[in-house]
């Protein structure tokens, strides 16, 4: 929904009165509000498309300011849609007790990835999601391992052999394996699967972490023995 708002106009410091979609978000703290707009400029060119409006605007809840960049609405022909804004903040996941005890550093490494989609350096975050789904499977099947001899060749196995000859889970090993191929995707020069992007891997490490997640709660229930 738009507001009517006075801005000033960059090109000759004047004023002028805009209908402008208002971030629905804020990026510092993550929460949903209606922002108190502190100022706004309007970025007018020859093209009226082309116009942008930048919004100072004020966190109510976490009491800090973000910038907001709005777009000029080209369906309607008027005012201005909410675009982005910064600085981003991202918010890392909370993977369970079981996940956090089995790889800090799946956890660790994905949270940095977060923070660097979050920034748009998408070139290099679907990396960094990649190297955690490794830290990830290689760490818990490290943590089956038996014996040195089986921890040594889990750490120097590729991935995608130690999912097909450790994994026995059927369900974790569709699922381990088709996020290793989408991870593959974006550490290579050239992709195989242009039709998936770096919210289908997030999503396969998301089932990978569940699979595991339910493994090992399975186990401990098989630990429970009945009384005699």
């Amino acid at each position: 929904m738009k507001e009517t708002l006075s801005i000033t106009t960059y090109s000759d410091d004047s004023n002028t009165n805009e209908e402008i979609e208002l971030a629905n978000t804020c990026p510092i703290c993550g929460v949903a509000l209606s922002p108190d707009v502190i100022s706004g400029v309007l970025i007018n060119y020859e093209d009226e498309e082309d116009n942008k409006v930048f919004l100072l605007n004020y966190c109510p809840k976490c009491q800090e300011c973000f910038i907001s960049k709005h777009c000029f609405d080209e369906e309607n022909g008027e005012g201005y849609l909410f675009s982005s804004s910064s600085p981003q903040t991202p918010f890392g996941n909370d993977w369970g007790e079981i996940i956090a005890n089995i790889s800090p550093s799946f956890i660790k490494i994905y949270n940095q990835s977060v923070f660097a989609e979050a920034n748009n350096l998408d070139q290099i975050a679907g990396v960094g999601y990649r190297k955690a789904l490794e830290f990830l499977i290689k760490d818990y099947l490290i943590s089956k391992a038996t014996d040195q001899i089986q921890i040594s060749n889990i750490k120097h196995k590729f991935l995608g052999k130690c999912i097909n000859e450790d994994i026995d889970n059927p369900q974790l090993k569709i699922v381990a394996s088709r996020a290793v191929w989408l991870g593959n995707d974006h550490t290579h020069y050239e992709q195989l699967f242009d039709d998936k992007d770096i919210s289908d891997l997030k999503r396969l490490i998301r089932l990978t972490v569940h699979w595991i997640s339910l493994i090992k709660e399975t186990e401990e229930a098989e630990s429970i023995q009945p009384r005699k």
